[in-house]
């Protein structure tokens, strides 16, 4: 078990999920929660893929197994980082391997599968793992920095990346919204890996495509500057999301630093 001086910086979380103002079902899933034996907190966010439910089957199914192994899994955790990737890593290939089973044993869930931005924070050590279009953001409300932390998997992105479109074309690409990698789509999973510092003044935002294509990042900003990281916050950047017409599911999850009320007036103020 740590020492109360091996884990000083503790971490609030708040989270929303919804359908968003065109779909009747929510295949999003968002998480969070934290080992006090092991100074962790974790989050994730999930949105899943697939028609017959198994979009929202698959998002559950990631969501589920990540708890449950990570759980397992780092008990007896001793602060090395590079333990706690390898321990991630592990959980989200028993994640990928637990939606490929459910697919192949359901003919209407061939296509199922699902994105998953998965994020540990330890001390002042971020560490986010991710597949798919959900992202990661890291933001400094007071100067107004802000940091996407993941690269979408998307036919759009590889257009990006190979200069076959610049940004101002995106809203007008066939299939937008294609992934060339998701969890479930095949058993030899890919994933990209992060670790990052994160000071007493940053904020971490996950969020499905449903939030990110409608909320400004200056207005996120704007609002966790004015009044700190809060649940009424999160309420208030989903409303924008729906009030924006959303057309997918909308989901978002923040994590901050859990200091004294003194403390947060200052950084926010």
């Amino acid at each position: 078990m740590l020492s109360e001086s091996d884990c000083a910086i503790r971490y609030k979380v708040f989270g929303l999920t919804h359908p968003g103002t065109v779909r009747s079902e929510n295949e999003d899933v968002i998480d969070w929660w934290y080992d006090p034996q092991c100074a962790l907190t974790f989050a994730l966010v999930a949105d899943g893929m697939g028609g017959h439910d198994g979009g929202a089957e698959a998002s559950r199914i990631a969501a589920d197994t990540i708890r449950r192994r990570i759980s397992s899994l780092v008990r007896g955790f001793t602060g090395d980082i590079e333990v706690l990737k390898k321990l991630m890593i592990s959980a989200l290939k028993d994640a990928n391997t637990a939606i490929c089973r459910a697919s192949e044993a359901h003919d209407e869930r061939k296509k199922m599968g699902t994105t998953i931005v998965f994020a540990a924070v330890f001390n002042d050590r971020l560490v986010v793992l991710h597949v798919g279009d959900s992202r990661c953001y890291l933001l400094h409300p007071k100067t107004g920095e802000q940091s996407q932390l993941t690269r979408d998997d998307s036919v759009v992105q590889a257009m990006l990346d190979e200069g076959v479109i610049t940004k101002e074309d995106v809203p007008n690409v066939p299939y937008r919204n294609r992934l060339t990698n998701a969890l479930g789509m095949q058993h030899a999973l890919e994933y990209s890996l992060n670790e990052h510092i994160v000071d007493q003044n940053a904020l971490v935002l996950l969020c499905s495509d449903g939030f990110y294509h409608v909320v400004e990042l200056d207005e996120v900003c704007a609002l966790l500057r004015d009044k700190g990281c809060t649940q009424e916050v999160s309420q208030s950047l989903l409303e924008i999301s729906l009030n924006n017409h959303t057309n997918d599911n909308t989901s978002l999850v923040l994590i901050a630093a859990d200091i004294d009320t003194n403390r947060v007036q200052e950084l926010y103020t």
